[in-house]
């Protein structure tokens, strides 16, 4: 069991004047734990990993198959560059999904 929640960045609409434009960092101030909320949307989920959540929500498991791979060693693998896009977009489209419900 991996204690570790799944994070994503929710960016902040309600302040559309701020000037911190070379960080990115003002545009993405709050932080959500995919793994609570799909646990607080789906309890059945609470001791699932991400891969799980996916087969849930997006009817498909998410390949972990590059998450233990050499990341520190450069240029990353394409394998690597689709798996944390994916890693990615899998916790923005499932974020967005259970917020429409």
């Amino acid at each position: 069991n991996n204690n570790i929640g799944e994070w994503l960045l929710v960016p902040n609409r309600s302040n559309s004047n701020n000037n911190n434009t070379n960080t990115g960092i003002g545009d993405a101030i709050r932080l959500v734990d995919l793994k609570l909320l799909a646990a607080e949307d789906e309890p059945k989920l609470a001791r699932q990993g991400l891969s799980s959540v996916c087969q849930h929500y997006l009817q498909k498991p998410l390949d972990k198959a590059e998450q233990c791979s050499q990341w520190s060693r450069r240029p990353l693998t394409e394998a690597q560059r689709t798996y944390a896009g994916l890693d990615a977009w899998v916790c923005a489209r499932i974020y967005e999904i259970i917020h429409k419900e």
